[in-house]
Formats: structure tokens, sequence, C-alpha cells
């Protein structure tokens, strides 16, 4: 008898176990799809997509600081469709920690039907924190001094204008909206910390390398490759930048089509602040041959040199050499 109760107490204990042990559900929260950018445009040039206005922020968590918008990330129409605004970069200020640097780009799309009200006047520029709704003004003297009117660009077959302006934002805010005068506002912008190696050096002497910079000029008709970008021993604030020319298409090339070193510039990626060519220290006229003239000659490549006036401490810029992509991000060498 004692065996039979023992039994039926133990076959009632895990039956009762049993019975309390639930699985744990899964959760049923749907994951958040990120969104999906636009296809950034091949060529600035001749680029005419259409606006797109950047995708609604869903999320609630503030954006890392240190990560950059993306191309065509954040687009907006201005001036009643007849262009486009473009936010290139929005980044911190080294040494400066409320200040932020705001670039864009501004591309004409029916230029002809353009007056010269259509302008962008960028002290009347502003930001807001979309979370309290504090407002943020330029600070003074620190932008673009002129953005050509829509109709000036029109005169000067201008297919796009680069501008920027610098905005005193407290170092605690990480994301803004951002209203360009006469342009659809910018959604949740997040602020970049700048890039560390246009802070200081960092211990190595980072050198172009072969093939790391190439560039298309002359819509593709040639290519462009950084040799060498470093500082002058003796020479305190001027940087040398030696290219190579090579012909992709020489037998559609004009007489026109030449690069013009003197009028090269570059610019601090952080700040926006631009620089000229020393002047006389360039590979001049005379000795740059057309892409007309290289299919004559037969030329396979052409090299060529500029020296820039670039500041002490600054060891990464963008380069502009005329009928040419733009190269970002360039690191300087003390070689």
């Amino acid at each position: 008898m004692l065996v039979v109760v023992l039994a039926y107490q133990l076959f009632t204990s895990k039956h009762d176990v049993a019975n309390n042990t639930q699985a744990v559900p899964l959760s049923t929260t749907p994951l958040s799809t990120p969104a999906q950018n636009p296809t950034a445009s091949g060529n600035d040039v001749n680029s005419t997509a259409p606006v797109t206005s950047p995708a609604p922020n869903t999320t609630a968590s503030v954006p890392t600081a240190s990560i950059g918008i993306q191309p065509r990330q954040f687009v907006q129409s201005a001036f009643g469709n007849k262009a486009e605004v473009e936010l290139l970069k929005v980044n911190r200020i080294p040494g400066q920690p409320n200040a932020v640097n705001v670039q864009f780009r501004l591309r004409a799309i029916r230029a002809d039907k353009g007056t010269y009200e259509d302008n962008i006047y960028l002290p009347n520029t502003t930001a807001s924190d979309p979370n309290t709704g504090a407002t943020y003004k330029p600070i003074k003297g620190q932008g673009t001094d002129n953005i050509p009117p829509l109709k000036s660009m029109y005169n000067d077959k201008l297919p796009s204008v680069d501008g920027y302006i610098w905005l005193q934002i407290p170092e605690e805010v990480n994301t803004v909206d951002i209203q360009l005068p006469n342009t659809g506002v910018f959604k949740n912008v997040p602020i970049s910390q700048p890039s560390t190696a246009s802070i200081q050096a960092t211990g190595k002497d980072t050198v172009v390398q072969p093939g790391q910079f190439v560039k298309y000029a002359f819509k593709n008709k040639a290519q462009v490759e950084l040799l060498k970008v470093n500082r002058i021993p003796g020479e305190r604030g001027v940087v040398n930048v030696q290219v190579r020319i090579r012909p992709i298409k020489r037998e559609e090339g004009t007489w026109s089509d030449y690069i013009s070193m003197s009028n090269t510039t570059a610019r601090d990626p952080n700040t926006s602040e631009a620089f000229k060519a020393v002047p006389d220290k360039s590979t001049d006229r005379e000795h740059i041959t057309s892409l007309k003239e290289m299919d004559n000659k037969n030329l396979t490549s052409l090299d060529a040199y500029v020296w820039l006036s670039i500041p002490e401490g600054i060891n990464i810029i963008d380069i502009y050499f005329p009928n040419t992509q733009a190269f970002t991000n360039v690191p300087i060498s003390s070689q």
C-alpha cells in the first residue's frame, strides 16, 4: 500500500511541473527596416535626377555622431523645383566643439527658368533641435561669401555650385533640422565628428599609394591620377601635388581639353577653408598638352604638378583640378 501511495505522489508531482512549465514566447515586435539611400548620380555635371526627400526617421535612437551622411541621402528642391540642394557634409569643427560646418551643393535643374531672386542668402540659414525645438544661427563671417542666383548660373553655364556655412550648435546635440533659404527643410540630419586625421598627425606618415586616387576628366575622355601629395622641405605652408593625365578617348579630345594647373584649388574637408595655387609654381600652359595634341603626338600619358598654399597642421584635403572630378580626403605626406 505504501508503494502505491509513493508512486501516485511521484506521478502527480511530475504532472504539475509539466503543466506549470511554459515556453517563453518569441517577441512579435517587427524589426525596423533601414531606409534605403537613393542611388547616387554618376556625374554631377550632367545630373538632372529628380529630387528625392530623405526617408523619415522612424527610430527613437540618437544617430551616432561619428557617422557621416551618405551621397544623396539629403536632397531637397529649391526655387520651386528649378534647382536642388544636396548636403555634402555636416560635421563639427576641430577645436571648436560648438561649431558645425554644413557643406552643400546647389544643382541647377531648370536654370533657364531661373531669376535673380532665386538665390540662397546663407546668413538666413537656421537649424533646430528636432527634440527640443531650440534654434541655432550661423556664426558671423564663416560661410561662402556669395552663392550666385540661378539666373547667373544659367548665364555662366554653371551646372552646380558648392557652398558652406558654419552654425553655432551645442556639442551635446547630435541631430538637427537644417533650413537653407528658399529650400526644403532637411530633417533629422546627423552631425559627425571631424576626421581625426585632419586634427593631428597619427604618428605615421601617410603616403598616396599607386592607383589609390584616380578620377575622370573631360567627361570621361581621360583619367587623372594623384602621384604624390607632400609638403615641401624648407617651404612652410606649401604642398606639392603631382599628377599623371592618361587619355582614354584621345580621338574624341579637343584643343580645349587641358587642365590649367594654376587654377587648381584645395579645401579643408572639416572647415571648408579654401586654398589656392602658389603663383608661378605649376606646370604652365605651354607644357600642358591638350587631349587633341596628345592624340596627334601619340602620347599615352602626361605628368604635371602644382604647389598649393596650405597651412601647417592640415593633414588631409580635398583637391579640385579644372575639368576633373574632385579628389576627397587626400592625405598630405611630409616626405
